[in-house]
C-alpha cells in the first residue's frame, strides 16, 4: 500500500473515532437536592446554566461529563426545557449537585434511568412502532397518580379519571394534582418526563 494510501486510511480511522466519540459523550443535565433526597433530570441537548451570588457563570451547557458540588448560598441553576417558552429557576442549597452525565444506552429506553420525579409518583411506559408512519414510534404512558398521556401518529391525548386533561406545548399536562411535563421523540421512542406535584 502507497503512503498516500495509508495516510488516507489513517485519517478516516481517526475521523471515525473521533465521530464515534462524540456522538457517546451525549450528557443529560441532572440536579440533586440533597436536602430534600431528591433529583430532577432533563434530556440530552437542554440549555442551562448555573451562576453564583455574584453573577458569574460556574458552569453551562456542554457535553463533557461534569459534576459540580455547591459549596456556599445564593447559586442559581436556570433550565431553558424545550417543552415550553418558559424557563425553570432553582435556588440552590449548600450541597446540592449539579452533573452532565453521559447519556450512553438512553436508545435502549431504560425507563428507569430516565424517568425522574421530586414526588414520590412513579411511571410507566408502552413504545411500540407505528404501523402508520413508517420508523416512527407510539407512547402510552401512565403516573401511578393516574395520568395519562398516549402519543399515535401525531395525535395526543392526556386524562386523569377519564376525564380529558388540556396539554400544553410539547407536552406540558396541568391537572389538579400538579403538572406533568413530557418529552416524547417519535424518531426513536426517547422518553423523559418530570412530575411537580401541587403543594
Amino acid at each position: 500500500m502507497k503512503t498516500t494510501e495509508k495516510m488516507k486510511w489513517i485519517t478516516f480511522l481517526i475521523l471515525m473515532v473521533y465521530s464515534f466519540n462524540s456522538t457517546a459523550q451525549s450528557t443529560y443535565l441532572k440536579f440533586t437536592n440533597t436536602e430534600k433526597k431528591t433529583s430532577i433530570s432533563y434530556a440530552p441537548n437542554t440549555k442551562f446554566e448555573v451562576k453564583n451570588k455574584h453573577g458569574y457563570i460556574q458552569m453551562k451547557d456542554a457535553d463533557s461529563p461534569y459534576q459540580l458540588k455547591i459549596d456556599d448560598e445564593g447559586y442559581t441553576l436556570t433550565v431553558y426545557p424545550s417543552y415550553k417558552n418558559g424557563k425553570d429557576v432553582y435556588t440552590l442549597n449548600k450541597g446540592a449537585i449539579i452533573e452532565r452525565i453521559i447519556a450512553e444506552g438512553h436508545k435502549t429506553y431504560n425507563y428507569s434511568n430516565y424517568a425522574v420525579s421530586n414526588t414520590k409518583v412513579t411511571g410507566t411506559k408502552k413504545v411500540t412502532k407505528s404501523f402508520v408512519k413508517e420508523n416512527k414510534y407510539n407512547l402510552e404512558f401512565e403516573l401511578s397518580n393516574g395520568i395519562t398521556f398516549t402519543y399515535k401518529d401525531g395525535e395526543y391525548t392526556s386524562t386523569l379519571n377519564d376525564k380529558k386533561l388540556e396539554i400544553d406545548g410539547k407536552y406540558v399536562i396541568e391537572s389538579k394534582l400538579g403538572t406533568l411535563k413530557i418529552s416524547f421523540n417519535p424518531r426513536n421512542g426517547e422518553t423523559w418526563w418530570v412530575f411537580e406535584e401541587n403543594e
